[in-house]
């Protein structure tokens, strides 16, 4: 063997530790960012379901309903899996649909 296979065959074990510390630092990151990503969704939930008020999360662009709290459905007379199927442009009377758009045209 001469020296340059030797050396490579040498660095061999240090450059995979090294490799696998990367790893371990990169793991170690995204779960740090997903444990807070989980945390900040369940305060978000809290405040959604604990609030005395109807709340929506929409899609200001074609009005699709994503999440609606239990006040909500309340209110309206639905479950928020039956909200979460419709837009809010669906919940208004049609006389007040031009109503809702402006509004949600303004919001955007």
């Amino acid at each position: 063997m001469d020296l340059l296979t030797i050396l490579v065959l040498a660095a061999l074990p240090v450059l995979l530790l090294i490799a696998s510390v990367g790893l371990s630092v990169a793991y170690n990151k995204l779960q740090a960012q997903r444990e807070l990503s989980e945390r900040d969704r369940e305060s978000y939930l809290g405040v959604l379901e604990s609030s005395n008020d109807a709340l929506f999360v929409i899609n200001f662009v074609n009005g699709a309903i994503h999440q609606a709290n239990a006040q909500a459905a309340k209110l309206l007379g639905f479950t928020p899996e039956e909200l979460a199927t419709r837009t809010i442009f669906q919940l208004h009377p049609h006389a007040h649909l031009h109503k809702s758009a402006d509004r949600i045209a303004d919001a955007w």
